[in-house]
């Protein structure tokens, strides 16, 4: 997924799935995949060419049931997310809170913020 589709892509998915809330989603700082190396003279070695991991952290609160229908639609986009990290905290039955950690690549550094 495009870094600039990305929010359209999660907030169709929100509006489709019922029963669940969006409670935050954020932007992560922008990650090279090939990081900087220092030679031993001292010099910052760049990479010519490289990627860039575009993150986001999206909280959602819902039953079980209704946040694991976001994730199952989630999971059959044709587009392709990198999941890092999901994360479930049942407070008052039948809420639950899903905080998703999840990316995707780019060539282009430039990240568009939500």
């Amino acid at each position: 997924v495009p870094p600039d589709q990305m929010s359209n892509l999660l907030g169709s998915l929100l509006r489709q799935t019922k029963g669940v809330q969006l409670l935050s989603l954020k932007t992560l700082p922008v990650d090279p995949i090939i990081q900087p190396k220092t030679s031993e003279g001292g010099t910052v070695l760049v990479p010519k060419v490289n990627m860039f991991k575009h993150g986001y952290e999206l909280k959602l609160e819902g039953s079980y049931l209704d946040l694991n229908n976001y994730l199952q639609e989630l999971e059959k986009q044709p587009q392709q997310l990198l999941w890092q990290r999901a994360t479930l905290a049942v407070g008052e039955y039948p809420k639950a809170t899903l905080t998703l950690v999840f990316f995707t690549l780019s060539m282009d550094k430039d990240w568009l913020s939500l």
